[in-house]
């Protein structure tokens, strides 16, 4: 994030750590669509650094409903509970598509950091960026429409190297509508809607967009109701 703004997403925060860190810890493996890399009320062994692809992070309730908390996207630092040891961590993470990460434990990256201070100092910022994203979706969520959120999601996921190679989006309605913290119903609902006006055309479990100005409005407008 730059100058001070707040972002549903976070995105190359790291970057120009993402050499050393390869160096450091290796190439990174790749996680399909789906793969979930911590649990809340689990301890977590590994937090990650995102080479590539598009990271949920969510929280439950008892009852088992998420409410999303943002997006990780290519070098951001996710699943920070690890970094609390043998605490258990408080959210969850998910990849929403084909990921490649690498993996670090607690203490590598207490290690790394003593080896750079400077990272070490970025990491505390970045840490913050994660709060302040926090805060902003608490605010964001009591107020945004799925539509809003729906599109906002539909743009995010373009920016994936998963659509670029496939040119389309690869999930089903019940996959979206626990993204964008929905039920089926309402999804099914707005997507007809964005279908009818032309800005995205569905398939089975397959979702192409037509107008991404259109959506890119709905998106920054976050009380409007297709």
């Amino acid at each position: 994030m730059e100058n001070n703004t707040i972002s549903f997403i976070l995105s190359s925060n790291l970057k120009r750590w993402r050499e050393k860190i390869l160096f450091a810890f290796g190439s990174g493996k790749s996680y399909p669509s789906g793969y979930v890399f911590s649990n809340s009320g689990e301890v977590g062994p590994f937090t990650y650094y995102l080479l590539d692809g598009v990271v949920k992070v969510y929280t439950r309730n008892p009852n088992g409903y998420n409410r999303l908390v943002g997006y990780h996207q290519k070098d951001t630092i996710f699943a920070l509970d690890c970094c609390r040891g043998s605490e258990i961590a408080t959210v969850s993470t998910e990849a929403v598509t084909s990921c490649q990460v690498i993996k670090i434990t607690a203490e590598e990256l207490k290690e790394f950091c003593q080896k750079e201070p400077e990272f070490c100092y970025e990491f505390m910022l970045f840490e913050q960026d994660v709060l302040r994203l926090m805060c902003y979706n608490a605010e964001i969520q009591t107020s945004a429409t799925v539509t809003s959120r729906l599109a906002s999601f539909l743009l995010l996921f373009m920016q994936s190297e998963e659509y670029r190679r496939l040119g389309h989006i690869n999930l089903s309605q019940d996959n979206i509508a626990s993204i964008v913290n929905a039920s089926r119903i309402q999804v099914a609902r707005v997507q007809e809607k964005m279908q009818d006006e032309g800005m995205i055309k569905i398939g089975r479990k397959k979702l192409w967009v037509l107008n991404r100005a259109r959506l890119k409005y709905f998106s920054e407008n976050a009380h409007l109701n297709i």
